[in-house]
């Protein structure tokens, strides 16, 4: 074998071990996600709370880019003040809206009974921006990513750190509220399975291509 073929099977070991690296990768991330969903769904009855509280509008957010069905929106971000501490609560989906002041009409006044549960913040993996302002006169703040640090805070009220609380029941009539369920691992066993058939085909198609190469340099002879 000349040392340019044996070069080219280096570098295909190479590919193959990274390739099955990365499944394996894949393989512990969607057992991960899947043991944790497990546990959320298995702590769901101590999660499950009912709160009384009076929704603090003016420091109220919404997260951008939430799907409901097959059409895009936002989820409505609202402090649930209760006395001296409050929770932030994702009081549902609505329809995405470029007018001033939309959020007037999903407003809920007065002293409110909220069922839901009770959900761990996401854990940002990257810096992302704030967010921007939609409507005349930034009628809202949108985020792109769920980080209460960004929902303003009043000095005199102690917030509930690092968790939320989904509603499960509409706190408006126009508000769409649902319970979503923790992401298993369903989409990490598709990125495994794709480099490990990728760590399957590839020391194929090298051989295949070796011995193609290997019939086109035999000499031929003449008789």
């Amino acid at each position: 074998m000349s040392r340019k073929w044996i070069l080219f099977f280096i570098v295909v070991a190479l590919v193959e071990l990274l390739l099955l690296r990365l499944g394996y990768w894949q393989y512990n991330r969607m057992h991960e996600k899947d043991t944790l969903k497990a546990e959320f769904m298995a702590s769901l009855p101590e999660r499950t709370q009912v709160l009384n509280g009076v929704f603090d509008h003016s420091r109220e957010v919404v997260l951008e880019s939430q799907k409901y069905r097959n059409l895009y929106g936002y989820r409505v971000l609202t402090p649930l003040v209760m006395g001296e501490r409050e929770i932030i609560v994702d009081r549902g989906w609505v329809p995405r809206s470029f007018e001033k002041d939309f959020l007037l009409g999903y407003h809920a006044v007065g002293t409110h009974t909220v069922e839901g549960v009770v959900r761990d913040v996401p854990k940002a993996k990257q810096t992302w921006f704030k967010g921007s302002e939609v409507g005349a006169e930034g009628a809202a703040t949108v985020l792109q990513l769920l980080i209460l640090d960004n929902i303003p805070k009043d000095p005199n009220i102690q917030r509930v750190e690092g968790q939320y609380l989904q509603a499960t029941k509409a706190t408006a009539p126009k508000i769409k509220a649902f319970f979503v369920e923790p992401e298993g691992g369903a989409k990490h066993k598709e990125y495994m399975l794709t480099w490990w058939t990728l760590a399957f085909i590839l020391p194929i198609l090298s051989l295949l291509l070796w011995f193609k190469r290997k019939r086109e340099d035999k000499p031929v002879h003449t008789q």
